[in-house]
Order: C-alpha cells, then structure tokens, then sequence
C-alpha cells in the first residue's frame, strides 16, 4: 500500500507517503470481543493538540460491538470510518479505519479517557513501535499493555468537548 491512514496531530486524519508504518494490520481486538462504550455515542468537538482547527466526530452504535463515525474538519474532505472498541486492562482504545470510495486497509489504533464529564481525550498509539510484530495481534496487545505510560509509544493529540446547544436546539 502506498498511502496510509493515520489519526494524527492537525486534523486527526493525515496522509502520510510511502516508506514509513503508518498504521496496524489488524484492529487491536477481534470485533466479536468488542463493545460499544455509551459515553462515545454521540457528537463532540474536538481540537488538535498542535493545532486550533477545529474536527467534529460523530460515534454512532453501529451493529452493538462497532461504531460508524463521522469525521469533519475545514481542511478537508468528511470521512466516515469504522471502530472496533477494545479493553486492555483498565484503558479503553478503539481502532479505526476508513470506510467507503476512500477505503484504507490499515487501521490506526488511538486510547481514549474521559478525564471528566462532557470531555474526551484521544492519544496516539504509535504504529512504529511494533513493527516486529505487526502480523501478530496478540504480541501487539501485551507490548501495549506493558507500555501504557510510554511518550515513544502512545501521545495526546486530541481534546473533545460536547458542543454547545445551537439557539434552534435550545429553544425546545
């Protein structure tokens, strides 16, 4: 594959050219031992940790073990993507890939936390730190389980809010 897709730094899709690992072979859990987590549905407002622009991700139940999510920002074009929530110990990640003309057959794996109510924050988790084992889901589980608080490995990029109500909303 020549292009690949990975969640990341200006507008949590980036292209990233050939000769690099840009993202996962496989989803980090098997979608039959995965879950939808409540506190993802829904709409939020997202801002770049290296960057202002504004994203807005929308989760939707898909099928009760994934999610259909829609991606939106002013630099480029919407996407729609699929997730596959997956446990590790007590941190929750999802790993996502995008669906439609624009399919990509990588995955990008992100940990996400809710430090508090009404506010989600998405980390990073580098690809090039397993590229010995990227054919082995398994291996890449238990490395990642044992590096939860490495920097080289998993990086804060994305902070989401619940957007405000619009006037029209708030009428109701």
């Amino acid at each position: 594959m020549s292009r690949g897709i990975a969640l990341g730094m200006s507008t949590l899709l980036t292209l990233v050219t050939t000769g690099c690992i840009t993202g996962f072979k496989h989803p980090l859990g098997p979608v039959s031992q995965s879950h939808v987590d409540e506190i993802l549905l829904g709409t939020w407002s997202c801002r770049a940790t290296d960057d202002d622009s504004p994203v807005a991700l929308t989760f939707l139940d898909f099928d009760g073990r994934q999610y259909y999510v829609h991606l939106e920002d002013q630099k480029s074009d919407p996407e729609s993507l699929r997730a596959v929530a997956t446990k590790l110990n007590d941190a929750s990640f999802l790993s996502l890939r995008v669906i439609g003309p624009q399919a990509d057959g990588e995955w990008t794996v992100v940990q996400y936390t809710q430090p508090d109510p009404g506010r989600l924050k998405f980390s990073n988790v580098a690809p090039e730190a397993f590229e010995d084992v990227l054919d082995e889901p398994q291996a890449i589980r238990d490395r990642l389980a044992g590096r939860l608080e490495d920097p080289e490995v998993i990086s804060d990029f994305l902070d989401c809010t619940r957007p405000e109500p619009s006037q029209k909303e708030a009428v109701r």
